[in-house]
């Protein structure tokens, strides 16, 4: 009797420590990882680097750099996508860097909603962000803090978070804004030129001269190099 005790003793405690590594599996799971669940008044990752990318570039609604760049592209994307999220994450900034801070490239966001309500949301507050020409840092913020999809994280304190952390936004005047008739419209505009161009995957992309109507474009990958290639061409400026 007295050998069994320490035994059953541990058997005990290895049943604890499994459970607490279950439990903790679980919790990482249900919160997408080490991504921290947003608040109102909290730190929100990735707002330095946000706000850096887009110093000083100018935005006008959903329109990102110079409206008298030579070539414009549209970029079609839903904000629950990972892969626009690793668009944004390893393409956008070199992009903006070498095309749209010269003068040589404007880029345009419609925003889709394929995958759920949570993109339906998304888009909304972020074209409400747009109408104070803050679209581009709070879909960056968001693609940087974009979680599992369809499971109901896009609620209004994800929201107001993100607001609260893109620079020179006015957190209220968005929330109330995103259910106003011109936000619907915009949506309906870029769910119908993503018709027309024929887009059924996000991201998705046209390219075409400033002030031309958009033609779809299909990159060979989603490298800069790619895009920039493209833009070359018809910026007329030949290779690099």
């Amino acid at each position: 009797m007295t050998r069994e005790r320490p035994d059953r003793l541990w058997q005990l405690g290895g049943v604890i420590v499994a459970a607490a590594v279950l439990v903790a599996i679980a919790v990482a799971v249900f919160t997408g990882g080490s991504t921290p669940v947003l608040r109102p008044g909290r730190p929100v990752p990735h707002t330095a680097a946000a706000q850096a990318l887009f110093a000083g570039v100018p935005e006008q609604g959903p329109a990102l750099g110079a409206p008298g760049a030579p070539v414009t592209l549209v970029e079609f994307a839903d904000l629950q996508c990972p892969v626009c999220a690793a668009f944004a994450r390893d393409t956008l900034p070199t992009l903006v860097r070498r095309e749209v801070r010269p003068g040589r490239l404007r880029i345009v966001f419609a925003p889709l909603t394929f995958i759920g309500a949570d993109s339906g949301h998304g888009a909304q507050m972020a074209l409400a962000a747009g109408e104070q020409d803050r679209l581009w840092p709070f879909v960056d913020l968001f693609f940087a803090n974009q979680r599992e999809e369809n499971s109901g994280y896009v609620d209004d304190a994800f929201l107001t978070a993100l607001a609260q952390a893109t620079a020179g936004l006015d957190p209220a005047r968005a929330l109330a804004a995103r259910t106003q008739p011109a936000v619907a419209r915009d949506l309906d505009s870029a769910s119908a030129e993503a018709k027309r161009l024929h887009v059924d995957s996000t991201p998705s992309f046209a390219l075409s001269k400033t002030g031309s109507t958009p033609v779809s474009f299909s990159p060979a990958d989603l490298q800069p190099g790619a895009f920039e290639a493209a833009i070359d061409g018809l910026a007329g400026t030949g290779s690099r």
